[in-house]
């Protein structure tokens, strides 16, 4: 590992990237994670940006983006994982509480998504002080890349009954389907077209033009925000 690089500017930017985000109506599947790591990463100082390269994995190309779904892929694996993506509050209160809401279904309190980017951040912030790492600081960087996506979709953070929109049903066009569903993938793919990789590119330029100055309520279409406005 660079033990030069410091890990505090990573971790600043990597939550203040992610909670600079607008918030209209995108859920966040694969494309919506990988345009928050990419928006991201291209915020980091350079002692930041040198240790995120350090910390992911060489397949990975230095593209932190191509691996913020893999908190996802792994969730069938490590089932622990599955409560560490959303929060549930109890029904009709609108207002999270830590202490009475960051639990799983079991009771044990921190699982949740706001306790594992905590427990995330601490882990990442013992990076460069031990040659010999008591965390696995690789998987630390990936689940809370993810994770500060997750927080920013609303149905990771809603009533329990609702279970994350997955008992509402609804048509989307001439689809029937859940509201989870519709949130998470149709509404970010038709809203915003993001089909490939040139209207990928799309959404990210929209979004990060949105970080820096705001976002116009009546102009939400990434297709209208030049590439010169990045």
């Amino acid at each position: 590992m660079a033990a030069a690089a410091k890990l505090p500017p990573l971790l600043l930017l990597l939550l203040a990237a992610a909670a600079a985000l607008p918030a209209p109506s995108y859920g966040w599947g694969v494309d919506g994670h990988l345009m928050v790591c990419q928006i991201a990463q291209g915020r980091l100082s350079d002692a930041a940006a040198a240790a995120v390269k350090d910390l992911l994995p060489s397949y990975a190309g230095n593209n932190l983006n191509s691996l913020c779904s893999w908190a996802d892929d792994v969730k069938f694996r490590y089932h622990w994982s599955s409560p560490l993506h959303y929060i549930d509050t109890p029904d009709g209160l609108c207002t999270y509480s830590y202490d009475r809401d960051c639990k799983d279904e079991d009771g044990v309190k921190g699982r949740c998504v706001a306790g594992a980017i905590n427990n995330y951040t601490s882990q990442l912030l013992t990076y460069g002080r031990s040659s010999a790492p008591q965390y696995n600081l690789t998987q630390a960087l990936l689940f809370l890349s993810h994770f500060m996506g997750d927080i920013h979709q609303p149905l990771h953070v809603g009533f329990t009954s609702d279970r994350g929109g997955n008992t509402i049903d609804v048509h989307w066009y001439t689809r029937k389907t859940v509201l989870h569903h519709v949130r998470l993938l149709f509404i970010l793919t038709k809203h915003c077209c993001i089909y490939d990789s040139e209207e990928t590119l799309a959404g990210i330029c929209f979004l990060r033009h949105s970080v820096r100055f705001g976002m116009p309520i009546s102009s939400r279409r990434p297709r209208t925000i030049s590439t010169a406005m990045v």
